[in-house]
């Protein structure tokens, strides 16, 4: 198992968490051994009880830092915090159930302190092979998820720090490369037990620890909203567009137009317009679309703490049945291209406030 902790640590608590989310990306990173994982399709991050984020790791690609939040939400749907045990751990890839597309494999741990659980240590690492009908499970051609890979809904993996083998060997039977997902799996584990021992060493006044934490996300929160305030009110139009990357996706160009609704303190980001779910895989999951978003809103106050705060005054608006919130079971390994063109979209809108405040 790495050991890591944040022995340069300063006095900021923010800063501390930042710390030990990032060696837990750092370590995923130098064992892991699948090559994507090298590459740095990996990230960690730290949460409340409540599945809110209070510290990601600093150097992660948007999309799995990002999407880490909703896959978290969708672990605690299934498992809420109280019913877990020391030594439990939860893993899930389900883009219906908080998951960006499937071999992005999702692992939780809860931390505990006191007999109660104080935060959750969570990471991604995108695998070699989670099954599918092409190897590395991003088939070009897919028209559903079920000729992607191996769907995991969130199911518990790890009970007092024991396998649950059974199902270990059900998921490693459905990839390609069994021994590399069962290696990397097993490295994304022994990160998150190492984050938890390095969290402990701030957790021994846990009620001190809660206040720190919401204290950092009302800072966050505030930064944002003061962003917003300064901003002209308004609503402000962007659509970024692409050729469609396979025959599946159709002969339309790929279209992602954004409203922006400024109103005060607080902004809705439409999405409403997008176009409907693809046949092809360049849909995107509602988490693909968070990991946008978020880095969108840390982006309005970039000194802030990466936190929940940077996202609380925003709101997501999708319909159903469109790119950005396909209905099951569209195919969503394309998704990056969505998520690269929602960004730019987002940019594109702020850009137009930015310059109505400018001229106002």
């Amino acid at each position: 198992m790495p050991h890591f902790a944040p022995s340069a640590c300063p006095s900021d608590l923010p800063d501390c968490l930042a710390a030990v989310a990032d060696s837990m990306r750092e370590a995923l990173l130098a064992r892991c051994v699948s090559p994507l994982a090298q590459a740095g399709l990996c990230a960690a991050a730290l949460f409340l009880p409540d599945g809110r984020l209070i510290a990601p790791g600093r150097r992660p690609l948007p999309l799995l830092a990002g999407s880490l939040g909703p896959a978290v939400q969708g672990i605690l749907g299934e498992f809420p915090a109280h019913a877990m045990e020391p030594g439990d751990g939860f893993i899930s890839n389900d883009p219906w159930r908080g998951g960006s597309r499937l071999p992005e494999i999702v692992l939780l741990r809860p931390v505990f302190a006191h007999g109660e659980v104080r935060a959750l240590a969570a990471c991604t690492l995108h695998h070699q092979d989670v099954g599918g009908m092409t190897a590395g499970s991003l088939p070009p051609a897919a028209t559903s998820v079920h000729q992607e890979g191996l769907r995991i809904p969130p199911v518990r993996l790890f009970r007092a720090e024991q396998t649950d083998i059974a199902l270990f060997r059900l998921l490693c039977t459905n990839s390609r490369t069994p021994d590399q997902l069962a290696g990397d799996v097993r490295t994304q584990w022994s990160v998150l037990q190492a984050g938890e021992e390095a969290l402990q060493l701030l957790l021994d006044a846990p009620a001190a620890f809660l206040r720190e934490c919401e204290a950092a996300i009302v800072a966050s929160e505030a930064a944002v909203r003061r962003t917003l305030r300064h901003a002209p009110d308004g609503e402000y139009r962007f659509s970024a567009a692409r050729d469609p990357d396979n025959p599946g996706a159709g002969n339309e160009p790929l279209r992602v137009p954004v409203l922006l609704r400024k109103q005060g303190d607080r902004l809705v980001i439409d999405l409403t317009g997008c176009a409907t779910q693809g046949a092809g895989p360049a849909n995107a999951s509602r988490a693909a679309v968070w990991s946008a978003v978020s880095d969108f809103a840390r982006g309005l106050a970039p000194r802030a703490a990466a936190n929940a705060g940077c996202t609380a005054p925003l709101q997501l608006r999708t319909a159903p049945g469109t790119i950005v919130d396909p209905a099951f079971p569209a195919a969503v390994n394309g998704s990056a291209a969505v998520v690269e063109m929602l960004s730019d979209a987002l940019r594109g809108a702020w850009a137009q406030v930015q310059a109505a405040e400018r001229g106002a």
